[in-house]
């Protein structure tokens, strides 16, 4: 890089500060391409920044569900994702997350006992998720093959309960029932 050593002081601090792919992209720049921080800034602002920004207005986040296999934890990881790349504020998007999260047992709570702001609704989304995994009560850990506990009871009490009897009575032919007599 031919630059000036301010800016090549900037340059390094900034090189510093990067991981994952945005490191891979800084050390894909051919040498001497950059010559000025502000030319750094530019490339780094087209390269990732204007294509990860999307046109799309707060109310777009209404339309985000969770599906019906999708665990409570990934919905609301995706949609915090989504929240953030179109920069919308936390308050504009309390709405719509609740909207989004599909009947069931956190939803009830919820709706009982609302929390105050959108960062609480996301840890009792988690706490709840967490509560969930911890029961192995969703389907990834339940053996469906086997029977429940509220099954194996059910069998136990229907093997106790021994269904009654009836004989069917018949009378005897040429025999007249009381209703004629």
């Amino acid at each position: 890089m031919n630059v000036d050593a301010g800016d090549a002081m900037k340059c390094q601090a900034f090189s510093m500060l990067l991981e994952g792919s945005t490191k891979d992209w800084f050390k894909s720049l051919k040498p001497e391409s950059i010559s000025s921080f502000d030319m750094l800034k530019q490339s780094f602002v087209n390269q990732f920044l204007s294509a990860s920004k999307k046109r799309c207005p707060p109310n777009y986040l209404i339309n985000i569900k969770q599906g019906p296999k999708e665990k409570l934890r990934d919905y609301i990881n995706r949609f915090n994702r989504e929240v953030i790349s179109i920069s919308c504020s936390k308050d504009t998007a309390y709405t719509p997350i609740l909207a989004g999260f599909r009947r069931g047992p956190f939803l009830f709570h919820v709706n009982k006992f609302p929390p105050k702001s959108y960062e609480d609704l996301v840890s009792e989304g988690y706490r709840h998720d967490i509560a969930e995994e911890m029961t192995y009560d969703t389907l990834e850990w339940k053996d469906l093959s086997q029977p429940s506990v509220g099954d194996k009871r059910r069998e136990r009490r229907n093997d106790v309960r021994d269904k009654p009897t009836f004989e069917v009575f018949q009378r005897p032919k040429g025999s007249k029932s009381i209703l004629q007599i």
